[in-house]
């Protein structure tokens, strides 16, 4: 059995902790920015963060179109997509509802790895999708039936969550790839990820300024100093480094340890907004995060030994 340090379980908690606040941050930062120009703005100043890092390290950017064109297409699934989808769900939703809907991504991922990866479906994994998803079902409640602003931010995030799904099976498709041709870096591992993460981040903000340009007139704006603070705090605090925090995990004591870090971020989201938005957390809540927290389990069960 592998035995990991104290050091390992704190870094474990980092970036689940961030990811779950971040929720928290674009609540506020809402107050005075429309949903494209935040993204956007976050998009750009993780992308600029990123180059730093990248370059810092040694590595570069992909040199011609055709190494640019597959990052472009993460870029949007992985980013643009989810981050807009996210964004606008939290205008009609509490922050730490979003959080419980965003930890289906596992459920998902697994679903499409049936379709497009050499991992199948076998009947835990089955059992355990049925498991999660009641979760869900439990938390959007009867009242879907009814419609509504609720109804259409549950089903936001939960786009946004089928779109991280979306991107995971993506990124495997870059390790494979990268297996048979070296990457721009010329590196594999932890530069590798990190020159993935620039480049989708980058991507995803210049496929988002023309949305922001042309509805939100963002020259209009005149955000506070505390949104700006919350701004940068969000795009290199909550997504730069946290991570580069899982990369480090991946990198260094796998992928399955990890992953571990997601099951922190509904459990932060929905603390973090009860505590800083004065949010409640209802019994509806924690069973359904029971529900998913059991089904995510299930269906990790057989597969934990082995890298994703």
């Amino acid at each position: 059995m592998n035995t990991f340090s104290w050091k390992t379980y704190v870094l474990v908690a980092i970036p689940g902790t961030l990811w779950g606040f971040s929720f928290i941050l674009v609540d506020v930062i809402l107050r005075e920015l429309p949903t494209f120009t935040l993204t956007t703005i976050r998009s750009f100043i993780s992308g600029f963060a990123l180059l730093i890092v990248l370059y810092g390290m040694g590595g570069r950017l992909p040199p011609t179109w055709q190494d640019w064109r597959p990052h472009i297409l993460l870029g949007i699934f992985n980013n643009a997509l989810p981050f807009t989808l996210l964004t606008f769900g939290q205008t009609r939703i509490p922050s730490g509802l979003a959080t419980i809907l965003t930890s289906a991504m596992p459920l998902f991922t697994i679903l499409l790895a049936h379709f497009y990866t050499d991992e199948k479906l076998n009947w835990m994994k089955g059992a355990g999708m049925l498991i999660g998803f009641g979760g869900i079902f439990v938390l959007v409640g009867p009242n879907a039936l009814l419609g509504g602003g609720t109804f259409v931010g549950q089903m936001l995030i939960i786009s946004a969550t089928f779109c991280y799904a979306i991107g995971n099976i993506m990124i495997r498709g870059f390790f494979t790839r990268a297996a048979e041709n070296p990457p721009a870096s010329g590196n594999s591992g932890f530069l590798f990820l990190v020159e993935v993460a620039t480049t989708q981040f980058i991507a995803a903000a210049i496929v988002l300024l023309p949305f922001s340009l042309l509805g939100d007139a963002p020259w209009l704006l005149r955000p506070s100093l505390g949104t700006w603070g919350a701004m940068v705090t969000l795009a290199v605090g909550n997504t730069v480094i946290a991570g580069l925090v899982y990369y480090y995990l991946i990198e260094t004591a796998g992928s399955a340890v990890g992953a571990t870090s997601v099951y922190l971020i509904p459990i932060a989201g929905v603390i973090g907004s009860a505590i800083f938005l004065g949010q409640a957390i209802t019994v509806q809540a924690v069973v359904a995060l029971a529900f998913v927290f059991a089904g995510i389990s299930l269906v990790n069960r057989k597969s934990a030994s082995r890298p994703a």
